[in-house]
C-alpha cells in the first residue's frame, strides 16, 4: 500500500511539472501581434534595428532580467560599483539591473556566484523569476519548490495561459509570459495563527506597483469634440466610460465608439494620460456608398466583395451618427447616402452592431478662390 501511495505521490508531482515541456512549441501569430503592440508602447519589447521582432529568436539570461528589470522601472545607466555574479564585470551594461533584481529577491546568487549571462533562459527558469517577481515565492515553495512549486503558482495566476511551452525561452514564449505577467494582481498573505492563506484580491499589478501604470476596459464615448452619447469633452481629451482621460499622443479620433483595454499613467495629481488602447475585441464592418443597399427592420443591407447581397444586423438601441452628430429622430434621412461610406461597430461581441457612422458628402469643383475676402 505504501508504494502504491508513493507512486501516486511521484505522478502527481510529474504531472505538475510535464507542462514545461508537454506542448509543441507553435505560436498563435495574431495573438503575439496584438500583445507585442501593447508590449512595444508600454516600452517592455522592441523590434530589432530593422524593425523585425523574431518570435523564434531564444533570449539569453542577461536579455530576460534586463527586460525584468523595465517593468521594475530600474534604470540600466546607472553605474555599479560591485557586483553580486562572478562572470559579471561592474561595469558591465547589466550590473546595475542584476544586483538591484538580487536586492528584491527576485534573482537568486548560487554558491559559485556564476550567472552565466550569455546562456539561453530555461522555460523553467523564467517562470521562476516572474513567479517570485509577482510574490509567489512562499506558495511556490510550499508547493514542491523548484520547478514544480513554481509552474503550480504560474497555473493558479493563468501566468502560463496561451504560452507556447518549450525548453528555452524565445520572443514568441516571452511575449505572452510577459503580457500575463503585467495583467496579473499582486498576492497578499494573509497569516491567521499558524494558518497561512493566500490571496490577490487587491488590484495592485507590476504596472501599478512599479510604474503608476494603470490598465482597464470601456467604450470610447468621446474624443476631441466628437460624441456618441453627447457628453462631449475638449481637444486632446477623450471620454471612456465616463472618465476623462489626456489623450497624449495616441491618434484616437478614429476608435470613437470602440470597445478597448486602455493603458495610462495615472500620476499624483489624478491626471490619467493614454499610454495605449487595445481594440481587438472590436468588430468594424465598412461599407462604401456604391455597396450600400439600405437600412430596413435592423437589417443593413449592402454588397460584398463578391457582389452577393448581405445584410447586418444593428442592436436595437443602436446609436447612429451622421457626419459627427447623433441621430436622435429622421432616421430613414439620415441614411440617405450620396457618398462617403458606413462604419459599423459591434462593441460587445454579441453579433449585433451598436453603433453606425454614417460619413456622407458630395464632391465639388472650386471655381475660384478670393483671398482677400477669404472665400470660395
Amino acid at each position: 500500500m505504501k508504494k502504491i501511495v508513493s507512486l501516486i505521490i511521484v505522478l502527481t508531482m510529474l504531472i505538475g511539472i510535464l507542462p514545461a515541456f508537454a506542448a509543441t512549441n507553435t505560436y498563435d501569430d495574431q495573438r503575439l501581434a496584438n500583445e507585442q503592440k501593447v508590449l512595444k508602447a508600454l516600452g517592455l519589447m522592441s523590434a530589432d534595428s530593422y524593425g523585425v521582432l523574431d518570435n523564434s529568436q531564444e533570449i539569453t539570461r542577461v536579455e530576460f532580467a534586463s527586460t525584468i528589470g523595465k517593468i521594475v522601472d530600474i534604470n540600466p545607466t546607472i553605474s555599479a560599483d560591485s557586483t553580486y555574479y562572478a562572470d559579471v564585470a561592474a561595469d558591465s551594461w547589466a550590473a546595475h539591473t542584476l544586483n538591484t533584481l538580487v536586492d528584491m529577491g527576485v534573482l537568486s546568487v548560487p554558491e559559485d556566484k556564476i550567472f552565466r549571462p550569455n546562456d539561453v533562459i530555461t522555460y523553467n527558469e523564467a517562470v521562476k523569476i516572474f513567479v517570485s517577481l509577482l510574490g509567489y515565492s512562499d506558495y511556490a515553495l510550499r508547493n514542491g519548490g523548484y520547478p514544480g512549486g513554481y509552474i503550480a503558482a504560474a497555473n493558479r495566476i493563468k501566468l502560463l495561459d496561451g504560452v507556447a511551452r518549450s525548453e528555452n525561452v524565445t520572443n514568441g514564449v516571452l511575449t505572452t509570459l510577459l503580457y500575463n505577467a503585467i495583467h496579473c494582481k499582486m498576492l497578499d498573505v494573509e497569516k491567521i495563527g499558524k494558518t497561512v492563506g493566500y490571496t490577490n484580491k487587491n488590484e495592485t499589478t507590476l504596472l501599478s506597483l512599479y510604474r503608476n501604470i494603470y490598465f482597464d476596459d470601456g467604450i470610447v464615448e468621446a474624443v476631441n469634440g466628437l460624441s456618441v452619447t453627447g457628453k462631449a469633452v475638449g481637444a486632446n481629451k477623450c471620454l471612456i466610460n465616463g472618465t476623462v482621460y489626456n489623450v497624449g499622443s495616441l491618434a484616437i479620433a478614429g476608435k470613437l465608439g470602440y470597445a478597448v483595454t486602455l493603458y495610462y499613467e495615472d500620476v499624483n495629481d489624478g491626471t490619467k494620460t493614454l499610454i495605449c488602447l487595445d481594440d481587438t475585441d472590436t468588430d468594424v464592418l465598412t461599407i462604401s456608398a456604391e455597396d450600400f443597399i439600405g437600412c430596413e427592420s435592423g437589417k443593413i443591407k449592402y454588397y460584398n466583395d463578391s457582389d452577393k447581397e448581405k445584410s447586418a444586423k444593428t442592436d436595437s438601441s443602436a446609436t447612429v451618427v451622421r457626419n459627427g452628430s447623433v441621430v436622435s429622430s429622421g432616421l430613414s434621412e439620415a441614411f440617405k447616402l450620396t457618398e462617403g461610406e458606413l462604419r459599423l461597430i459591434d462593441n460587445d461581441s454579441d453579433g449585433s452592431y451598436d453603433i453606425v457612422f454614417i460619413e456622407d458628402y458630395q464632391t465639388a469643383v472650386v471655381k475660384s478662390v478670393n483671398t482677400t475676402e477669404k472665400n470660395i
